[in-house]
């Protein structure tokens, strides 16, 4: 038996320790990316093992674009990260590469995680999730596909785009809408006001001194007594006229009856004007289920959707319908009017009306769909969550 002296032990011992960090140094670089081939000395001289993939231009594209990607195996272990996605997770790349996606995965959104591995396993798939970094919950879009690799089946391509800057632009403009539309209320019940209080008064005394002059009339004034009737006649529609606005810039319905009538009223009012346009009505009770602010944001949407009937669709029928469901009211409007190309709705467009539809009910925290085709009419559906999501409120950004 051979006997070590004390330092053919340390001499041996520091060997053992520089092929460990070599080792792992090697190990550090393939995981990384940093190695294509490997020489590996043997009792039949060296080989080389060249590593699949490791095209060096693909891999400086992947290694220097803003967003995180990750080769994942089908359980979704990360087989390989670039230095984006180690730093949107504020994790060491070592460590993130040989874990899993899902460890970062808000456990709320795993289920929706596991959905788009499996379609992407089959071709593509997108969708938004929430990771959880150092405590933070952080909204990405998850970008994922099938990629063919031989010795890795079932394996996907995930490229990770961080949304935390465009959710807080989305939610400045958000904010900023609501105060615009704050401000158009405001101004509204103001206008409202002045019809109200000046003009509206204003003619109500000018019928009274009529009416006060026609009683004086002789007998045999009747031509000038029929003229003055036909001007109070005309002083009537004007008032009419004068209440129809004032219910139009500030639906009072609202806060002394509630959503539900003041839905009905808006629609027996537009159909009286429209005469020609046969209406179908189905409104659930909605009332004690939104704030004066809310119920006035769901009545400007609807109130704009029967302007847009009347003004442009040339319909013969037209229905509204809202129903209560177990989270909030789902609310469609239809008409079988002339109808529009979807493509044309946008931004520099001849579409405020839509557009602003569609932002009031982002505000409430809703979804909103429209559908459209020329000669076949048009729809418009909408959803309006009962959560606090939907308070329309100030807040601090």
């Amino acid at each position: 038996m051979n006997r070590w002296t004390k330092k053919e032990l340390v001499d041996e011992l520091d060997d053992l320790r520089f092929r460990l960090e070599e080792a792992e140094d090697t190990l550090r670089a393939i995981r990384q990316g940093e190695v294509d081939a490997l020489v590996v000395s043997g009792p039949d001289g060296d080989r080389i093992y060249t590593l699949k993939g490791a095209d060096y231009s693909y891999r400086v594209l992947v290694e220097t674009i803003n967003e995180g990607a990750a080769t994942l195996d089908r359980n979704g272990k990360i087989i390989y990260a670039n230095r984006s996605l180690s730093e949107l997770l504020k994790s060491p790349l070592q460590k993130v590469v040989g874990s899993s996606i899902r460890d970062y995965i808000l456990p709320f959104d795993r289920a929706s995680f596991e959905s788009l591995l499996v379609q992407a396993q089959q071709g593509n798939s997108k969708g938004e999730v929430h990771l959880i970094i150092e405590g933070v919950i952080t909204p990405v879009l998850f970008s994922l596909s099938s990629i063919p690799l031989a010795d890795l089946p079932g394996a996907v391509g995930l490229v990770v785009t961080d949304l935390s800057q465009q959710k807080r632009q989305e939610k400045l403009l958000r904010y900023l809408t609501e105060q615009l539309i704050k401000a158009q209320e405001n101004e509204r019940r103001r206008l409202a006001a002045e019809l109200h209080d000046e003009l509206g008064h204003a003619l109500l005394n000018l019928k009274l001194s009529i009416k006060s002059l026609e009683k004086n009339l002789a007998p045999e004034q009747g031509a000038l007594k029929e003229a003055l009737s036909k001007i109070i006649q005309n002083i009537g529609n004007a008032f009419q006229d004068v209440r129809r606005l004032y219910q139009h810039l500030s639906p009072g319905d609202l806060e002394d009856l509630g959503l539900t009538i003041a839905l009905h009223n808006l629609v027996e009012e537009f159909a009286d004007i429209h005469k020609n346009i046969i209406w179908t009505v189905k409104l659930d009770n909605l009332n004690g289920f939104f704030d004066i602010p809310q119920a006035t944001v769901i009545y400007r949407i609807i109130q704009e959707a029967l302007t847009n009937i009347g003004k442009h669709a040339q319909a013969k029928h037209a229905s509204i319908v809202a129903e209560r469901k177990d989270q909030g009211i789902a609310v469609t409007i239809k008409d079988d009017g002339m109808g529009f190309d979807p493509s044309d709705v946008g931004p520099g467009k001849n579409n405020l009306g839509l557009l602003a539809m569609e932002e009031r009910v982002k505000i409430l925290g809703g979804a909103f769909k429209l559908r459209s085709e020329k000669n076949h009419g048009t729809s418009i559906t909408f959803l309006v969550p009962f959560s606090p999501l939907g308070e329309v409120k100030d807040e601090t950004l």
